[in-house]
């Protein structure tokens, strides 16, 4: 069921926009409590999304740590009605998670938000796979309720919802690795980094005392500043991440998967200042948004601020392909 054709420059745009705004809709506040979405426009819906970017530290397991395969008990019901989605932990790509002893509880959301989270892709996966559902996988939304004892981690909800899917509505998927256009990302100039750069102090592992100014976000999490909704610039950053973090962001708004070729293993502080991009022709010709002439384009402000630099390449690029889905069986 993969695609049997080439998507042209006005479909791609559509369908990654589609896919921010969906993933924008699993991305939530990084403060503890429950996590309801919020209409916001597409770019700083985006930029909620790539707040939580993802985190590239997996979390460790130990001898002792429970296996979690299945929930115990779980529920899904179709959504036919008008209230806004809900869910009672983030759906983010990243490892922030609150607690909830195994319990599990999301309505209104689209299949595709739980293929998402379950899989962890990112925009560019979620625009392969959403060209491949059947109409009514596009479009339906769900409401899922599952449990299961012990206290799972993220990653274990993770699994759990991928055996949900399989068991629900049968889904098959496969990853599918092939070679393509990637962007890497380099040091501009070998053991420099540029001035909005630097090396998280190891003395502070709370980020008390270095915080990127002007973000709020958790120690070791980016975030976005957007003072004026209506200035067409955007104001990212985050303290103690590692580079692989910037990652997830940087391949949706490249259009292109991006790769970690710098070399830099460390935990970093950092601030990003750029207009947002758009599609030109093909994913990865990109330009900057004609409203915001006087700010730079994300590639540029990777280079002048961060002392990285972008550079188109071939690589290994990861998408996964529909090998069966089927309408939920009954409860």
């Amino acid at each position: 069921m993969a695609c049997a054709r080439r998507m042209n420059a006005i479909e791609w745009a559509r369908g990654l926009l589609a896919a921010i705004g969906l993933l924008a809709v699993c991305s939530h506040l990084l403060a503890v409590g429950e996590h309801a979405p919020t209409n916001t426009g597409i770019v700083y819906a985006a930029m909620q999304v790539i707040a939580k970017a993802q985190d590239a530290v997996s979390s460790d397991a130990t001898p002792s740590h429970q296996e979690f395969i299945q929930f115990d008990v779980a529920t899904v019901r179709e959504n036919r009605s008008s209230a806004p989605a809900y869910i009672n932990f983030p759906f983010s790509a990243d490892n922030t998670y609150v607690p909830t002893h195994g319990y599990m509880r999301a309505s209104g959301l689209p299949l595709m938000a739980y293929i998402q989270f379950a899989y962890r892709m990112n925009a560019l996966q979620v625009v392969a796979l959403q060209k491949q559902l059947p109409d009514w996988a596009a479009s339906a939304r769900y409401d899922i309720e599952a449990r299961v004892g012990g206290d799972p981690t993220k990653d274990d909800m993770r699994q759990m919802v991928r055996t949900l899917l399989a068991s629900r509505f049968k889904l098959q998927l496969r990853p599918e690795i092939t070679t393509g256009n990637v962007y890497d990302l380099q040091l501009l100039h070998p053991g420099k980094l540029g001035q909005a750069l630097r090396l998280h102090a190891a003395d502070d592992p709370d980020c008390r005392d270095n915080r990127a100014k002007g973000f709020s976000s958790p120690c070791g999490a980016i975030g976005f500043d957007v003072p004026d909704p209506a200035v067409r610039v955007v104001h990212m950053g985050g303290s103690k991440i590692v580079l692989d973090q910037i990652l997830f962001y940087a391949t949706t708004q490249m259009g292109r998967t991006v790769l970690n070729k710098t070399g830099l293993t460390g935990q970093y502080d950092f601030t990003l200042e750029y207009a947002p991009q758009r599609y030109n022709q093909t994913p990865g010709d990109v330009d900057s948004d004609s409203s915001t002439p006087d700010a730079p384009t994300f590639s540029d402000a990777v280079q002048d601020q961060l002392g990285l630099k972008l550079v188109p390449a071939k690589g290994p690029v990861t998408n996964y392909v529909l090998d069966h889905i089927e309408r939920p069986s009954e409860n």
